[in-house]
């Protein structure tokens, strides 16, 4: 399963036993229009080093997993991504009025708002 996202993403550093992990943070919007905000780990190449709270733009990524002691462990590997600087425009917003009706085609499938659970 690969995934790219033109929406950014921070990734969160921690340093254990002179170690680097790194987690990603995401966000879903429930059906009554909150978000919910989750962490997943996630991993680099070798040779990337980002700094805490570095936000990206994911290119090519993909869900991986490791099983330690009979538990599987989740992760997303970040094979290509571009940071976002500080004062870069992350995406376009554009304001779409509460009623209106917009329409997505994805892969060839015209998608309704009607179709969406949200």
């Amino acid at each position: 399963m690969h995934i790219s996202d033109d929406k950014p993403k921070m990734i969160f550093k921690t340093i254990k036993d002179d170690k680097e992990f790194y987690s990603i943070g995401l966000s879903t919007k429930g059906k009554d229009g909150s978000y919910q905000n989750g962490y997943m780990s996630c991993r680099f190449r070798k040779d990337v080093k980002l700094d805490n709270q570095t936000r990206i733009r994911l290119q090519d990524a993909w869900i991986d997993f490791y099983v330690k002691d009979k538990i599987t462990y989740p992760y997303i590997f970040i094979n290509k991504f571009e940071t976002i600087e500080d004062g870069q425009v992350a995406y376009s917003k554009q304001d779409i009025p509460q009623n209106a009706k917009t329409e997505y085609v994805e892969n060839g499938i015209l998608i309704k708002d009607d179709d969406l659970p949200f």
